[in-house]
């Protein structure tokens, strides 16, 4: 089973909070026009993070510290990671994805907190005043993502596309630290051109847990102090709210995926269809350090929805600690073809 995790989010490159590009109902007007492409593949990278450097996390106790609460040049602190952008690119002819991987250039693989591929000219279905995410992924990075037959994510001709990647490097115990010169990242889409195979069509959702819903495009919510099992889900009494997805036809789930801190006390990631639950995502450890956790994909048997169905998360953290955790984030991505 792929091992690469599902989640997807912002664009730009410094430090701050993290959005996906708003949705104005338009294609941007600069794109870049790709070569043709030979073999139906072609390859999508962000531009250059001159220095990455490490910086405190801050839930290290070292954070609290520094002289002025963690905002010294000491601690160097880019609380939410540094992000960089590919250049908008216009796909040249009508594809369909069978598959894509991610490289991190210059960087330690596990840098890279998350990537993906933005559709430029359509809404987000979750938080509409947002872009439409088409791919997504996260650390581990050495394995791709193959979509099962006969399945395919179709790409039309000029569909604006754009790579973006949010870089994360806490000193240890929260990741690896290090300095690095021109880092980036990028992705290979695999494909087939579409003149000469038909294949099931996927779309991609990302679910994600929110105390402001859709206050960006990523969500974090908080763990309150001394918490033992602490779950947090949806809230149906909110008319919109990014962790639940109504669908509009019948369908199959083909692909899932999560996202979850571990190292911040996240313990599960739980998938509901109309309140049963049909998933778990269980992290675990894949290295001696102690940030290197992962949460494998899951390719679901003959999941199927119906119209109107409702498919939410939960996710579930302990915070022995004392003050609590205000950045956890819970996130589920899946696939699904309509019928």
């Amino acid at each position: 089973m792929r091992r690469l995790a599902l989640i997807v989010a912002v664009a730009g490159i410094g430090a701050g909070a993290l959005w996906l590009p708003r949705f104005s109902g338009v294609a941007p007007a600069f794109v870049k026009e790709q070569e043709e492409l030979p073999g139906a593949a072609w390859t999508v990278t962000t531009e250059r993070i001159p220095l990455l450097t490490p910086h405190l996390h801050e839930y290290d106790p070292r954070y609290e510290e520094t002289a002025d609460g963690g905002g010294s040049s000491e601690a160097a602190i880019f609380t939410h990671g540094v992000e960089a952008f590919s250049e908008i690119t216009v796909a040249p002819q009508d594809l369909w994805v069978t598959g894509y991987r991610l490289a991190i250039h210059n960087a330690p693989g596990i840098t890279l907190h998350h990537a993906g591929i933005t559709r430029m000219d359509e809404a987000n279905p979750v938080c509409p005043q947002y872009r439409k995410e088409l791919l997504g992924m996260a650390p581990p990075v050495e394995e791709p993502i193959m979509f099962p037959e006969p399945y395919g994510v179709f790409v039309a001709k000029g569909t604006p596309l754009q790579l973006y990647a949010m870089f994360h490097n806490p000193l240890p115990p929260f990741g690896p630290g290090g300095t690095y010169e021109n880092v980036s990242a990028s992705v290979t889409i695999e494909g087939i051109p579409a003149e000469s195979v038909s294949r099931a069509p996927l779309e991609y959702v990302r679910l994600h847990i929110d105390d402001e819903p859709c206050a960006d495009a990523i969500g974090t919510f908080v763990v309150p102090p001394r918490a033992e099992h602490f779950e947090r889900g949806a809230d149906n009494s909110r008319a919109q709210d990014p962790a639940r997805y109504r669908f509009a036809h019948e369908g199959t789930i083909v692909l899932m995926g999560a996202h979850i801190h571990s190292w911040e006390g996240g313990e599960k990631v739980a998938a509901f269809l109309n309140g049963d639950s049909v998933a778990e995502f269980l992290p675990y450890r894949v290295g001696a350090e102690p940030w290197s956790w992962t949460l494998p994909i899951q390719q679901p048997e003959n999941l199927a929805v119906r119209a109107d169905d409702v498919l939410s998360i939960a996710a579930t953290y302990g915070n022995p600690a004392e003050r609590s955790v205000r950045g956890a984030m819970g996130m589920l991505g899946f696939w699904f073809t309509a019928r």
